[in-house]
């Protein structure tokens, strides 16, 4: 049987993420319009896959889209074949959801985790695999070139709740004429570290981000960060990137 990918996973689960917010809102007329879309375009993200996975997935899909407009109903009755359906080891090719994302190293939405776990009862998925909010582990301030102040601000990521993320060098100020190189201490949620280094070029605008490795390398707080280069003046931070947006 054909498995689903991780991005095709995700898709589903966001939308289902974001009629699940949409459902506790305050505007039951807006939840139920928006309900029936995410559950309508589902529809066409599953028919879209291989026939097994259609075959798999499609009733699940089609009891949340008749049952869009049933506010009253406890989520977990809503969404809960949808769920289950995401659930499966076939679909997933992984014993289950939490297995799937620590095997792709992929997350979920963090109402979606609470959906999950409203459906699945004793089950739960692990925080290392939900994602959490965007977080800014410190700051830099050069006072001369290649020379300045660090500075811890927001870090880091509790994993009680919350998986580590990747992370993005933003610049603070507009950059001057002279390129900055960053060499960043970065911390694992095992508490190692990794050095990365990241050049921001000469003339950067205000508000640039530059993303610190690639999408597996991921760290729940930055503990120093020297520099080479640069203008007195310039500034920059590094933060977690933001999680995806559930869409419908």
């Amino acid at each position: 049987m054909a498995t689903l990918t991780l991005v095709q996973f995700q898709d589903v689960a966001d939308s289902l993420s974001a009629a699940y917010d949409r459902l506790v809102a305050a505007n039951a007329t807006t939840a139920a319009n928006d309900v029936r879309t995410g559950a309508a375009n589902n529809q066409t993200r599953v028919v879209a896959l291989a026939p097994d996975l259609i075959e798999a997935l499609i009733p699940g899909v089609n009891t949340a889209a008749a049952q869009a407009v049933a506010l009253t109903k406890a989520a977990a009755t809503i969404f809960g074949d949808a769920v289950r359906a995401l659930n499966r080891a076939d679909v997933l090719g992984h014993a289950g959801t939490d297995a799937f994302l620590t095997a792709l190293g992929g997350t979920v939405l963090p109402s979606y985790a609470a959906l999950y776990k409203a459906v699945l009862g004793a089950q739960a998925i692990a925080p290392a695999n939900i994602a959490g909010p965007q977080t800014t582990f410190g700051a830099f301030t050069l006072t001369a070139a290649g020379a300045g102040t660090f500075s811890g601000t927001g870090g880091p990521i509790d994993t009680a709740t919350h998986g580590p993320a990747q992370a993005e060098v933003v610049t603070t100020t507009a950059i001057g004429a002279a390129a900055i190189t960053a060499t960043l201490t970065m911390l694992r949620a095992d508490n190692t570290t990794a050095s990365r280094t990241v050049t921001i070029p000469a003339a950067t605008a205000n508000g640039a981000a530059l993303a610190i490795g690639a999408t597996t390398d991921r760290y729940v707080d930055v503990s120093n960060i020297t520099v080479t280069g640069g203008t007195a003046g310039d500034a920059f931070s590094v933060r977690s990137i933001a999680p995806r947006v559930g869409v419908f």
